[in-house]
């Protein structure tokens, strides 16, 4: 998580938001009260310039905890006022390579505007439609049905099995291009990819949730209060996804195999 930062210059963030990481980044450099709040501090000061591709690794390094703005004595509110806002420059610099290296990108332009749902409520009625069409009797899918397995008579196992499939490998495709595009444009070397020890560090601290602690008192986010409850509410949706995986799993174990 803090080791040192990649050489890319080709995340094309906007000039003007560079130019202003750059001069917050330098801000921060010569005060380092928040060097040991989280991730982003310790791998500024491994930088003396800024490229695009160093904003973009410090932006996905930020957890928005707000710690850091917590306590900055040259915040925009404070007496002696800078206009240094790191959570709200790095979240806009997040942003901003979330959509470049989307995969689609009309895809992606399409679920992040304003009527997202109702693109997903389409495309899944238009499923149904498909199926009630190919199965020949469209009316199955609304009569009531008390036999055993009755569930798939109404959708056949194979119509759920190779569209989920087809729909899983396709996002793992896609995620893959989208980390692989990011890997490249901040300039990574495959060695640094294939660093098992930089890896497990790096993994260790995602599932302790390591920079979430905002220097061990917690998150003041969405308010001023600092607390804990924040890292405490992402534990309980890593481990309600864990649980819903597990669960498929286990059902696919008894059903599969288990008859």
């Amino acid at each position: 998580m803090t080791g040192a930062l990649p050489d890319g210059e080709r995340a094309q963030l906007a000039p003007e938001l560079l130019a202003e990481a750059s001069r917050q980044f330098r801000m921060c450099t010569s005060c380092r009260l928040c060097w040991r709040v989280c991730a982003v501090f310790p791998a500024v000061e491994l930088r003396r310039t800024f490229a695009s591709g160093d904003v973009a690794y410090l932006a996905n390094l930020c957890h928005d905890c707000r710690a850091c703005f917590s306590i900055c004595p040259f915040k925009a509110r404070s007496r002696h006022a800078r206009g240094i806002d790191i959570p709200a420059l790095l979240a806009e610099a997040r942003a901003r390579t979330y959509e470049q290296f989307a995969r689609p990108r009309r895809l992606w332009r399409l679920l992040a505007g304003p009527r997202p749902l109702s693109v997903v409520v389409a495309l899944t009625l238009a499923f149904f439609a498909i199926v009630a069409v190919a199965t020949g009797d469209p009316s199955r899918i609304v009569d009531a049905h008390d036999e055993e397995r009755s569930f798939y008579h109404v959708i056949g196992h194979l119509w759920l099995v190779i569209p989920a499939s087809a729909i899983t490998a396709y996002v793992l495709a896609v995620v893959g291009a989208g980390v692989y595009g990011f890997w490249r444009e901040t300039g990574a070397a495959p060695r640094e990819l294939l660093d098992l020890r930089a890896n497990a560090r790096a993994a260790l601290d995602v599932l302790g949730l390591r920079f979430f602690r905002g220097g061990d008192r917690g998150c003041a986010y969405p308010g001023d209060r600092i607390s804990p409850v924040r890292r405490r509410l992402h534990y309980c949706v890593f481990l309600g996804f864990l649980a819903t995986f597990l669960a498929t799993v286990a059902a696919a174990f008894e059903q599969q195999l288990l008859g």
